[in-house]
């Protein structure tokens, strides 16, 4: 992981406490600490090198998913089977949501950077603020498309974010 000092940090103290005074979450976790982080390793490995996946936010939900499984009284079989298929089912769900996630974010990143530079375009041609309708007419985009990215504009604008939304690392 990139950056998981604040993992192996969390580990270092949950490990220096006697074992007695370790809660049986706990004991969990650090049983199967080992398998998550290599299930994540095997993800990673597999992750293009442009992959911008926060590989500490799909730890943690790997973490999370095993102490809901430890909540679980229904289930059967052979527990370290069932925990590790869920573990490797939570990475999975977390590498495709967190890149379902910026994936949109840079489309929307890149959407933002054309509507600004097309209104820029107009508005030095026509000498006046484009319309909407001018504006998804040159972008090919719906009206509605471009009223949006109008007010995500606007919006950013009032919260000081326009620099966030439009420029994004090549």
């Amino acid at each position: 992981m990139d950056s998981h000092k604040s993992i192996q940090e969390f580990l270092r103290e949950l490990k220096s406490r006697p074992p007695n005074n370790r809660s049986d979450n706990e004991r969990l976790f650090l049983r199967y600490n080992e398998f998550i982080l290599s299930s994540i390793a095997d993800y990673k490995r597999l992750a293009s090198q442009d992959c911008r996946i926060d590989w500490d936010d799909v730890y943690q939900d790997a973490a999370v998913a095993l102490l809901e499984i430890a909540k679980d009284p229904d289930i059967r079989g052979n527990f370290s089977t069932y925990v590790q298929r869920e573990i490797i089912n939570s990475i999975r769900r977390s590498v495709e949501t967190e890149s379902q996630f910026k994936d949109f974010v840079s489309r929307l990143r890149l959407e933002l950077r054309l509507y600004q530079k097309c209104v820029q375009e107009l508005h030095a041609k026509l000498r006046r603020t484009p319309t909407t309708t001018e504006i998804a007419k040159q972008l090919g985009l719906p009206s509605l498309h471009i009223a949006h990215l109008k007010r995500l504009c606007q919006a950013a604008r009032d919260y000081e974010m326009m620099d966030y939304l439009t420029e994004w690392p090549n």
